[in-house]
């Protein structure tokens, strides 16, 4: 009697670590079905007379014929059908993309989810790994060499498939381990790197060689593999392994990665364990930038946060427009809310409690930018409902760039409850470009640390950072040095006068003897609400004009910036 299709429209969930714990260690994210859930699902398929699940795998793996094999409970015969088509089950179960691929042409999600046939591959390769104990059977020599340039996943693909027609095959590996992407690019929380030691021993059990530490071209030139050794063709899967720059100013300062050198030092060298001697730099409250959206960038971010990065940037770029009449502002707005949105959602979902920032920025690239100030920043936030969910990154050129002084934006900022992070650059205020220039000038990186003391923090995790370079006359590495030296200092100064100047409460007094007529009388009810249009008529109706001029109060400015002129002087020489 045939088996009795399951037809629930969704597809069985995938057991997973608790989000808060995931987001804390590297072990696998993903659990695995169990033989339960595998039946179950397996029960969903209902073996279509054109298979298109087929035409949509890569390797043609036979999708049908391994699942109806698990219905039967025979999980070794469904490996070994898979394994006909497929040198790396366990691999590709875990980390292929079924979603685009064969699951995107299941019948079954016409109307509801597609068959798990990823999650079902999963499962009948981690079962043969788990119980199959007969050795990987040795096709017989068919007499010729062939050589594999590369141990990634075309080169071990390339390897298993001449090896099951009986070519002797040697792969050339320039790292010291075998796997190429599979071990220095996928994180071991969605890969383990014992999976793929796995199918590489099952690989070598079939009689395939694998020659680590060998940089063809270098080590040995091809014409030596064919000349000299004997292989009659040489198959090139070099991969992605070095990284393309943008060649832009400051992707070669310290704490600038590319997504394979972070992503191989935390995956190959296995930073992210305390007994690795392998360096990297230690993320716990840092603020870390992902430029990029792809697999590779989500894997770094994924791998930051397991570090301890605790900022996340969202910087608007080219968010705004150049002229209205081809732009629907509103709709646009409300769709970067929606994405800011799914982040927020993602973050919950997998326990994140790094702090969202945006940084404000006028005018570059575009004309009009949707967040050109911390006010219009702060706006749109409160809009879309993300006040809770985002903070400020603030950079002093930017300020300038909107029109403002930096101490305005981080005043805005503060006092809406949103100041997260700053930048601490500079610019030159005649230009009108984003200079970004280390800070210098003191009396800015004063009123800057006045109001961060003010605050008591700069944001529950912000910090201040430097996004900053020499100006184009400047471009020697001493130069550099000395930048960043400039800006410490600068800050640190700023830092001092402004504690003395708080200490002094020099600047809370002016404010308080300012605004001491909102303390008590007429002012105390504009205050507390209880004053009307027609309260304040009769005040004013009966008031003396000598009284009026009386209580007229000179602000004094140039007398406050010659006061903190003085603290600068005071403060340093005391320092």
């Amino acid at each position: 009697m045939a088996a009795k299709i399951n037809m629930r429209l969704d597809k069985n969930e995938m057991p997973s670590q608790d989000p808060n714990v995931r987001n804390k260690n590297f072990l696998e994210v993903a659990l695995g079905y169990t033989e339960e859930q595998a039946l179950d699902e397996a029960a969903r398929c209902l073996n279509c007379k054109n298979h298109p699940c087929v035409d949509g795998c890569p390797v043609n793996v036979r999708i049908p014929e391994f699942i109806a094999k698990i219905v039967e409970k025979d999980y070794e015969g469904a490996y070994q059908v898979i394994h006909q088509t497929s040198s790396l089950p366990a691999v590709c179960g875990r980390v292929c993309p079924q979603e685009s691929q064969c699951e995107m042409h299941c019948v079954r999600g016409k109307k509801g989810d597609p068959v798990g046939i990823g999650r079902l591959e999963r499962f009948v390769a981690d079962w043969h790994n788990a119980h199959s104990t007969e050795a990987a059977a040795k096709p017989a020599p068919n007499g010729h060499k062939v050589a594999v340039i590369g141990s990634g996943p075309a080169g071990l693909t390339c390897a298993g498939d001449l090896a099951k027609k009986g070519y002797e095959v040697t792969v050339f590996e320039a790292l010291h381990l075998a796997g190429g992407v599979l071990v220095y690019g996928i994180p071991e929380f969605r890969l383990p790197k014992a999976i793929v030691q796995k199918e590489v021993d099952g690989l070598k059990a079939m009689g395939v060689k694998v020659e680590t530490n060998t940089v063809v071209g270098r080590t040995i030139t091809i014409d030596e593999l064919m000349e000299e050794n004997g292989f009659e063709a040489v198959f090139i899967g070099s991969g992605a392994g070095l990284p393309m720059f943008m060649n832009i100013p400051g992707e070669n300062l310290k704490g600038v990665y590319s997504a394979n050198e972070f992503l191989t030092r935390i995956n190959l060298m296995k930073a992210y364990r305390e007994d690795s001697d392998t360096p990297i730099m230690d993320l716990k409250g840092k603020t870390v930038a992902v430029v990029g959206g792809g697999n590779v960038a989500m894997d770094a971010a994924r791998c930051a946060k397991r570090l301890g990065a605790e900022n996340y940037v969202f910087w608007g770029g080219r968010e705004g427009y150049e002229n209205l009449w081809n732009t629907q502002m509103k709709r646009e707005q409300e769709h970067m809310a929606k994405f800011f949105h799914m982040c927020h959602d993602y973050a919950k979902e997998i326990g994140l409690d790094a702090q969202f920032l945006i940084e404000p920025k006028a005018k570059e690239p575009t004309m009009f930018q949707y967040d050109f100030d911390a006010a219009t920043a702060i706006n749109f936030l409160r809009t879309y409902d993300l006040m809770d969910v985002f903070k400020l990154n603030l950079e002093g050129n930017h300020a300038n760039l909107a029109g403002h002084t930096y101490q305005h934006e981080i005043r805005t900022a503060r006092e809406a409850g949103v100041l997260g992070s700053l930048d601490a650059n500079q610019g030159d205020k005649l230009i009108g470009w984003d200079m970004d220039e280390f800070p210098t000038d003191l009396y800015e990186t004063s009123t800057v640390m006045w109001e961060v003391l003010a605050e008591g923090q700069i944001g529950p995790h912000g910090g201040l950072n430097f996004d900053a370079k020499p100006r184009r006359t400047s471009f020697t590495a001493e130069d550099l040095f000395r930048s960043h030296i400039a800006g410490m200092d600068s800050f640190a100064a700023g830092l001092l006068v402004a504690a003395k100047m708080h200490e002094d409460k020099v600047i809370e007094n002016l404010q308080a003897e300012r605004y001491s007529s909102f303390d008590s009388g007429i002012g105390a009810t504009v205050e507390n609400g209880t004053a009307s249009l027609a309260s304040l008529e009769e005040y004013a109706l009966d008031i003396p004009q000598a009284k009026l001029i009386e209580a007229t109060k000179s602000d004094h400015l140039e007398s406050v910036k010659a006061t903190i002129n003085n603290y600068m002087i005071d403060a340093l020489a005391e320092a």
